[in-house]
Formats: structure tokens, C-alpha cells, sequence
């Protein structure tokens, strides 16, 4: 059995079937330059790697309606756009369901503890894609099948999916909404694209509260979001205490990415990694999972992910206190002391 001490990743060939059209930004490319790293360096190259896994239709319908299911699966084969932005060619429903399946046998690899800390380098991504609709980019919702999975397995437990997209993880919130058991924390642009994730969205019902939206209205940089991660996010987890974290990891808000909406530096990304690695160290065993969501210049995300799998085959991580205050900070502190008591 592999040391709890250790790390997975799931890559693979197959997520590079999924064909873009040309200048489409979330390409093959993305991947490519990722997986040139194991390449170059044989340490990175000797994670254990598992071996991706489809999800099944009954799996699919634990998140997604089953219309909505049953129309993915009918263009499978078929090229063309489901919206404005999300497009299929033929391997592209194939390739989504193994990253929604891989996704899924990591999550349960790091909750049985067979792995501490694991990677999904996986396309397409999916935090984008609600119940109800594929959308942004978005197929199957690979962070939400994975959590559901977890709770299949323990229903009464308590997980928690940071999110720190450019974009607000809208089809992720959706899925959980009323659902005290995920807890769920996005900080990104707003207003942007899908125009979801104002602050006043804390959930409803029994998961009143379980719903955490950190929108940012201006181009922020790497000062800001240490301190925000610090200051807020971290408190949050230690007061809420998940057995588990899956991170929806996208890289699209770096300086160099052509969306333009934060101006984060590689360094920043490799800090935010590891303060939530550290949390998890502190609150549920280390039991941490990122997932690959957006990122679009290739070099910035190559550099940004080498990075955090630098941190996490690191046995001892630390992380210093960013104390620099900011009034938007105090203001989210302020604002969600009722739900979590913030210290």
C-alpha cells in the first residue's frame, strides 16, 4: 500500500482528444505544455499516476438531469458548438466522461488513503457545467461527481471544493446549494462571465450558509489574493472542518493569461497551493485534491502547476501569515463571521 505520505496524478493521451477548433482557448495545448514537465524532470515523472476511468450513466445522473445526459451522449461522434463558447468534436464526450470517472477514482484514492495529496490534469473541465446544462467550456461537472461520490460512500460527511477559477464555479454552487454537507468557496472576477457568484448567494435551505462567493470587481494581484486566502478562506475551512478538500484549480487569472481579469504571478498560485495544502495538513489528514479547470496560456499554466506539484511532493510545507489588510477582506470577514464565527 502506498505511504498516506504520497501523491497521485491522473494524466493521459486520452484528454487530448478532445479537439478544439482553431483559436478556441481551452485546446490541447494546455495539456501538452503540462505534460512536457514529465518529460523534462523524472522525479515529477515517477508520481504514481492512475489510470483514467469512465463514469458510467449512473454515475452521470448523480449531478447531471438526465436529459441533459441522454442529449451529451447522442452527439457523441458528432463536431459543432452547444453554445457560443463549449464546443464537442468526436472523442469529446468519451474524453469528458474518463475525466469525470478519473476524477472520481482519485477523490476515493486520497478518502481510503491510499495517496495524501493528488493532481487531476485532466480536460475537459467542468465547474462550469450545471445539473441542467453543459456551458463555458464545460461538459460533466468533475469536481461535483467526485464529491457526490464521496458522499455515496458516507453520506454524513463533510466536504468542502475551493474554487479558484477566474470564473465562478457555477454549475459546482448549483449542485450544492442546499446542501450543508459540501462546502463551497469561490473567489473570482464579478462581474464576468457566467455572471453568477455575488456574495449574497450563501446557499438556501439546510445549506444556508455552506455557499461562500468572494467576488472581486477589480484586477487584482498577488498581495490581495495571499491575504484574502489567508485571512478568509483559511479561517473558513478550519471553522467548517471537512474531511476532505477538492480544489477546482484554474489558472486563467494569471498576468500572462489573454483573459485579462487578475494579474496573478506563478509565485502567488504555488503560495494559494500550498496555504490550502497546509489547511488540509491541519484539519483532515492532508486529504487534498486538485482539479484542472481553466488556464490559457500555455507557458503560465505549465509554470503554475510545476509549481504546486513542486509543493506537493514536499514532505514539510509551511505558510507565513499575509497580514495586510484590505477593506474588501474585512468587508467578506464581516460578512460571513454569522456562519463561520472568522477569527
Amino acid at each position: 500500500m502506498k505511504s498516506t505520505t504520497s501523491v497521485c496524478l491522473v494524466r493521459s493521451p486520452v484528454f487530448l482528444k478532445h479537439k478544439a477548433p482553431p483559436d478556441h482557448p481551452e485546446c490541447e495545448q494546455r495539456l501538452t505544455s503540462i505534460y512536457s514537465l514529465f518529460d523534462e524532470r523524472a522525479d515529477l515523472a515517477a508520481i504514481p499516476v492512475i489510470e483514467p476511468s469512465e463514469a458510467s450513466l449512473q454515475t452521470l445522473l448523480k449531478v447531471h438531469n438526465k436529459t441533459i445526459v441522454e442529449k451529451l451522449f447522442s452527439v457523441a461522434g458528432k463536431s459543432g458548438y452547444l453554445d457560443a463558447d463549449t464546443y464537442i468534436s468526436p472523442d469529446s464526450i468519451q474524453t469528458a466522461r474518463l475525466a469525470a470517472g478519473s476524477c472520481i477514482e482519485a477523490a476515493r484514492s486520497i478518502w481510503t488513503g491510499l495517496y495524501k495529496r493528488g493532481f487531476c490534469l485532466i480536460r475537459p473541465p467542468g465547474h462550469h457545467a450545471t445539473p441542467n446544462e453543459p456551458m463555458g467550456f464545460c461538459l460533466f461537472n468533475n469536481s461535483a461527481l467526485a464529491a457526490t461520490a464521496l458522499l455515496e460512500e458516507k453520506p454524513n460527511a463533510r466536504l468542502a471544493i475551493v474554487d479558484f477559477d477566474l470564473h465562478h464555479g457555477n454549475g459546482t454552487q448549483e449542485s450544492f446549494y442546499a446542501n450543508p454537507n459540501v462546502l463551497f468557496i469561490s473567489s473570482h472576477r464579478h462581474p464576468f462571465y457566467p455572471g453568477t457568484g455575488n456574495m449574497q448567494e450563501v446557499g438556501e435551505g439546510p445549506g444556508k450558509g455552506a455557499t461562500v462567493n468572494l467576488p472581486l470587481g477589480k484586477k487584482y494581484g498577488d498581495e490581495f489574493f495571499l491575504a484574502l486566502y489567508s485571512q478568509v478562506v483559511g479561517p473558513i475551512l478550519k471553522a467548517y472542518q471537512p474531511e476532505m478538500i477538492l480544489v477546482s484549480a484554474g489558472f486563467d487569472g494569471h498576468s500572462q493569461d489573454p483573459m485579462q481579469g487578475f494579474n496573478l504571478s506563478t509565485q502567488a498560485y504555488g503560495s494559494i497551493a500550498e496555504m490550502l495544502m497546509v489547511t488540509a495538513d491541519k484539519i483532515c489528514e492532508g486529504k487534498i485534491l486538485f482539479i484542472l479547470e481553466g488556464g490559457y496560456h500555455p507557458q503560465a499554466l505549465k509554470n503554475s502547476v510545476e509549481l504546486i506539484l513542486d509543493k506537493m511532493i514536499m514532505q514539510e510545507l509551511s505558510q507565513k501569515p499575509f497580514d495586510q489588510s484590505f477593506p474588501e477582506i474585512e468587508n467578506f470577514r464581516a460578512f460571513f463571521q454569522p456562519f463561520f464565527q472568522i477569527r
